[in-house]
């Protein structure tokens, strides 16, 4: 698997739009070229075989922290291995940050409840730690892991800051 950044002029932007639309909920989706906006450093990565688009991931980055906004594999290619192919090299190109992720809160009345499970399980097995924290958007908690076992609040803040200046909606502080 290969690592290119993604910008508005590159080939698979129509591919990265065609993932982006089928991997995330409208209420959760970004428009691709509102990822480009963000008022903090990013990256758009796309992770290829060959010139094949597996999937991407958009990055916010700090001085500290780097948080994985977004990450998605291409519906007919998941289940063999490539997110945490994908995790892995997000991890390694940043070790001396933090790699922070949220995702939707494990409660047992939600309609997804099996695939909430799954997620939670698949960023554990792929050495992320519970923190105990929360964000939320839309009235709805994401639970917040960090691939360290320490979760480095000050520097994380810094990035929901950012994302909060962005999409007014998602709340600036952890829960």
């Amino acid at each position: 698997m290969q690592i290119k950044n993604i910008n508005l002029n590159s080939k698979s932007l129509e591919e990265l739009r065609s993932i982006n639309d089928e991997a995330f909920p409208p209420t959760e989706r970004m428009d691709v070229e509102e990822m480009f906006t963000f008022p903090i450093r990013f990256e758009l990565l796309g992770f290829y075989n060959d010139e094949t688009l597996l999937g991407f991931a958009l990055l916010l980055i700090n001085s500290g922290t780097v948080f994985l906004l977004l990450l998605a594999i291409d519906k007919k290619l998941r289940g063999n291995g490539y997110g945490s192919q994908a995790l892995k090299a997000i991890i390694s190109k940043y070790p001396e940050k933090q790699v922070v992720l949220d995702f939707e809160e494990v409660t047992k009345t939600a309609k997804n409840y099996e695939q909430r499970v799954s997620r939670k399980q698949f960023y554990l097995r792929n050495g992320f730690h519970e923190t105990g924290r929360f964000t939320v958007l839309f009235n709805e908690r994401y639970e917040v892991v960090c691939s360290e076992e320490k979760l480095n609040e000050n520097s994380l803040n810094e990035v929901l800051t950012a994302i909060h200046q962005h999409t007014p909606e998602f709340e600036e502080k952890l829960h």
